[in-house]
């Protein structure tokens, strides 16, 4: 059950809402409160995929274990016994993302089949759960938060905005807010404005560039498209894949917002970088927080080992994450290289005599050819897409040129986009905010909030389903 799925925008969102709401206002009991949040999110696992329901239990009752088993040790004992359930939890991560890749690998050096896995259902959002249970267990173990109860872990683990696409949500930043929560009237008008414009990126933005993404595919795989049109697909695509994921982001924190929780931010305006490191810093946040504290600065992080050895090995990890292709791992490579790079090149005087433009330009630049390789389906197909971009295609073989997939709708997106971008700008921040604070400036605003929610509702009922690009993750 997808969020753009009319059975849960209009009977499984309000639903639970409501008896969420009104179970807070008339009973007031933090384990109520907490029930209903595990019962929710179980019906929307099972309705999701009821065959991993029971992997979802089952994990939520290691967690628990494993963070009471070392939880009143000494330090030196909770270290070593969180070395278990981290690796055991690992494994089955590795298992059901990586698996079928290895046994295909080793099939086609020994000629012959030797395992099928065609028969096993990968669990939703497994690559966030698993995250979100090395963070219970391993906060625990530093002692940065107390170990909950076992309906206060499924609430962590399950809670359902979050548990298909995340954010990523670490048990120290949740623990606090599983007791005395409640949800006021200014948290759910910003958690309706929140759901309001993750739908609006999701269902107008995203979903338009996909489908002429879409088109330019097969004009690829036909071999008719011209230079400009390969340029265009991969823009487009960095703002399918941005307005798609941030608009999930957006949805889950409003949802969360809702329930009383506060989530983190997942995207500050990642195009308006200038640098590759800052890109990091505003574009999947979550993702960026979890390796910074269970990966980088265990390894060393700034303070002891090589620092540039740490920050190779946490790309390669992001971009093993991402998938089990080559490239992937090729993509989390260039921006763990170009990261690198920019670290040895900061603190000289021609790297700070840059332009701020041309440092936006080339990382914009390098970030839309990075995308290439996330968007291709091997490096091969990265490879060929990378001609296509730097090599003219004869003219006879163009069907089309790029002005026919630039239509004057996705054009307008695209203004939509770029102007939505620069928005995020300081400068233009310290203009909009104080006027959205005034009276009249709030009252504009929910007149547009409201609009917009008619026009995504249209969107979403006209369109056919389209799910979250980073369901797949």
């Amino acid at each position: 059950m997808g969020f753009t799925e009319a059975t849960f925008l209009f009977i499984f969102l309000p639903v639970s809402v409501i008896l969420y709401l009104a179970a807070e206002k008339i009973l007031r009991k933090d384990r109520v409160n907490n029930s209903l949040l595990v019962i929710f999110s179980a019906g929307f696992y099972l309705w999701t995929g009821s065959e991993t329901f029971l992997f979802f239990v089952v994990t939520g009752l290691f967690v628990y274990l494993a963070g009471n088993a070392f939880s009143c040790e000494s330090d030196e004992v909770r270290k070593k016994r969180a070395v278990l359930p981290v690796v055991l939890l690992t494994g089955i991560l590795l298992f059901y993302k990586y698996a079928a890749l290895i046994v295909s690998w080793v099939e086609e050096l020994a000629s012959e089949p030797v395992l099928s896995f065609g028969d096993i259902i990968t669990p939703i959002g497994i690559s966030y759960v698993v995250f979100e249970a090395v963070s219970y267990v391993v906060d625990i173990c530093r002692k940065d938060a107390e170990p909950g109860t076992l309906l206060e872990c499924y609430t962590f683990l399950s809670l359902f905005p979050k548990l298909v696409s995340g954010p990523i949500v670490l048990w120290k930043d949740f623990r606090p807010q599983l007791k005395n929560r409640r949800s006021s009237a200014e948290q759910i008008a910003a958690g309706i404005d929140r759901i309001i414009i993750g739908y609006a990126k999701k269902a107008i933005l995203a979903d338009t560039f996909g489908r002429q993404v879409a088109l330019i595919n097969n004009a690829v795989a036909a071999g008719t498209a011209d230079v400009p049109t390969f340029w265009l697909r991969a823009v487009l695509y960095a703002f399918q894949l941005y307005f798609d994921f941030s608009g999930y982001s957006d949805i889950a924190i409003g949802l969360c917002g809702i329930f009383g929780f506060r989530i983190r931010e997942n995207f500050r305006y990642p195009y308006l970088s200038r640098s590759v490191s800052e890109f990091w810093r505003r574009w999947h946040i979550s993702l960026g927080t979890w390796f910074r504290e269970y990966v980088y600065i265990p390894l060393g992080g700034n303070r002891r080992g090589n620092v540039y050895l740490h920050l190779a090995v946490v790309f390669l990890l992001t971009g093993l994450w991402h998938g089990t292709g080559w490239q992937f791992i090729a993509w989390g490579g260039v921006h763990g290289l170009l990261v690198v790079l920019e670290r040895l090149a900061r603190d000289r005087a021609w790297y700070r005599k840059i332009p701020g433009a041309a440092r936006w330009f080339l990382t914009t630049l390098a970030v839309c050819l990075a995308w290439v390789l996330f968007m291709s389906d091997s490096v091969p197909s990265a490879l060929e897409s990378y001609a296509g971009m730097f090599s003219a295609t004869a003219t006879e073989a163009v069907n089309f040129t790029w002005q026919y997939y630039l239509s004057g709708r996705t054009l307008l997106f695209l203004v939509i986009a770029v102007a939505g971008q620069a928005a995020g700008a300081e400068r233009i921040q310290a203009v909009i905010r104080p006027a959205l604070d005034k009276p009249a400036g709030a009252a504009v605003k929910r007149i547009l909030l409201l609009l917009l929610f008619a026009v995504d509702i249209l969107y979403i009922v006209n369109s056919t389903y389209s799910p979250f690009l980073y369901f797949q993750f």
